[in-house]
Order: C-alpha cells, then sequence, then structure tokens
C-alpha cells in the first residue's frame, strides 16, 4: 500500500514538472540536489518523499501539496460540470487533479475572445487565425492558444476524457488526452477553444470521447457543443481555404486530410456541411 501510494506521488510529480517545462535537472537544481538522480527515483516512487520535500515541490511546480498528496481532497474549484451524469469516479479523480494543477497554472481569459461570442463560427475563426497570424494550412490549434495566452496542458486522462476547458475565477486553460492520436488532439483544441469563445465564462467542462454521451445533453448543452465542433471545424478546415484546395486537380480527401492533419472523416464532413461533396 504504501510503495503504491508512492508511485501516485511520482506520477504527480513528473506531471506537475513536465505541465511546468522543467527538467530533472532543473528541478533538482531548485530543490538543492546535486544530481537529478533523486527526481528520478520520486518520480518513479523507488524513494519516499518527505514532507519537507513535499512542501518545496509544492513550492517550485506551483501545486496544492494535497495535489501531490491524494485524490480525494484535490478540487480546489468547486464548480464544474460533467458532460455525463453517470461517469466512472477515476474519472471524477483525474478531473480533480487536473483542477488542482489548473489553479495555479492557468491564466487570465484572453480578452481578444471577447468580442466574438455573437459572431458566427466562420468569422470568429477568420478572426482567431487572423490574431495568430495563420495564413495557410495546416493549423496549429496549440499555437494558436498559446498565442491567444491560454494555456494548454496535455494530461494523463483517462480514454474517455478527450479534453477539458476550464474558464473559473479568472483562471483559464486546455487540457488535452496525452494518448489520444495527434489529429484528434489537434480537433481537440480547437473544440475548447470553440468553448472558450461562446460558453459562458464561469464554468469547467469535460469532453468525453463516446458521442453516446451527448444523449445526455439539454438543449442548451447540445447547441454549446455544436457550437464548439462547427468554430474548431472552421478553425482547422476554413471555408476560402478548404474550398481552394478541394478544386485543384489531383487532390482527394486522403492528400487534403494530411495536408490540414485531421482525420478524413473530419474532412469528410466538413466537404459535406460546405456543400462541395454529395451527402
Amino acid at each position: 500500500m504504501e510503495e503504491q501510494l508512492y508511485r501516485q506521488i511520482g506520477r504527480r510529480i513528473r506531471s506537475a514538472r513536465e505541465q511546468s517545462g522543467m527538467s530533472q535537472d532543473e528541478l533538482a537544481r531548485r530543490m538543492g540536489y546535486t544530481s537529478s538522480a533523486t527526481i528520478s527515483h520520486f518520480e518513479t516512487g523507488l524513494r519516499k518523499v518527505s514532507l519537507a520535500d513535499l512542501h518545496r515541490l509544492s513550492e517550485i511546480l506551483g501545486v496544492p501539496i494535497e495535489y501531490l498528496l491524494s485524490i480525494e481532497d484535490t478540487p480546489t474549484m468547486q464548480r464544474f460540470r460533467l458532460r455525463a451524469q453517470e461517469v466512472r469516479p477515476s474519472v471524477r479523480e483525474e478531473v480533480a487533479t487536473f483542477l488542482a494543477f489548473a489553479e495555479n497554472h492557468g491564466r487570465s481569459f484572453p480578452r481578444a475572445l471577447a468580442p466574438l461570442r455573437n459572431q458566427r463560427t466562420g468569422d470568429a475563426a477568420k478572426q482567431v487565425l487572423q490574431l495568430a497570424a495563420v495564413s495557410g494550412p495546416p493549423v496549429s490549434p496549440s499555437e494558436v492558444a498559446k498565442i491567444l495566452g491560454v494555456p494548454v496542458f496535455y494530461w494523463d486522462f483517462p480514454n474517455e476524457v478527450s479534453g477539458i476547458v476550464v474558464l473559473e475565477r479568472d483562471r483559464t486553460c486546455i487540457g488535452v488526452n496525452q494518448h489520444h492520436p495527434n489529429t484528434r488532439q489537434r480537433f481537440t483544441i480547437a473544440h475548447e477553444l470553440g468553448h472558450l469563445v461562446y460558453d459562458d465564462k464561469e464554468s469547467m467542462l469535460v469532453d468525453f470521447s463516446d458521442m453516446e454521451v451527448t444523449a445526455l445533453f439539454d438543449e442548451t448543452q447540445r447547441k454549446l457543443e455544436s457550437n464548439a465542433n462547427q468554430f474548431a471545424a472552421d478553425l482547422l478546415m476554413p471555408y476560402d481555404w478548404i474550398r481552394k484546395d478541394f478544386k485543384k486537380p489531383g487532390n482527394d480527401a486522403t492528400l487534403l486530410a494530411q495536408r490540414y492533419e485531421v482525420s478524413e472523416q473530419a474532412l469528410w464532413f466538413r466537404l459535406k456541411n460546405l456543400k462541395l461533396v454529395e451527402p
């Protein structure tokens, strides 16, 4: 039991260190150690972490000590919405750990997004691309988020969670499942940016991979989800770009999906929605 606890603490230390962009060497230096081996042993659970070390790690990594120690006491942001009524307890636990991290690593809501809420998704996405100085595919939604001032964290979520967006107490950030394929991660980030544009500014939303979860949404949730999906498509595959590329001789769905770094399924949905192909 004790060994399992220290492995869990080690995973939390590693996750917080990586999300902070800090190497083991740098963390060791800031902790006052002469070698990174101590940090490596902490992270693998091979060495017990003293309470004094936990307090120091908490300060350096910018996470509550509860995040490193336990699951039950981590959620310091109390108001959040899960997109399904019945989800595994482990999902809620991992959401809680992400919230604890987000409270210290989120940033203020980007002012540039505030005026976009009442615009159509295509117009809003176009302005976001202009703000990010993106003029052609592929669009990097993580770079767009970075330019806007929205931190993106790749997190060890269970497979059923695709992403999380936090908009609470002036703390904004996006979490994306680090285990999902690249095309799925890109769409998730773009989707969460859509929530930042169109959702109310005091919530935390968890998006699930299983599309059947939408059956549990109320009308307002479905509308928000639809807007976020449409914004993601408009951001990653702008109408003017995709229409021009689709008409070029020799281009097919496979080539276009590779050029825009999206899944072929997402591309086909886009082409059908834009009436560039028959349903």
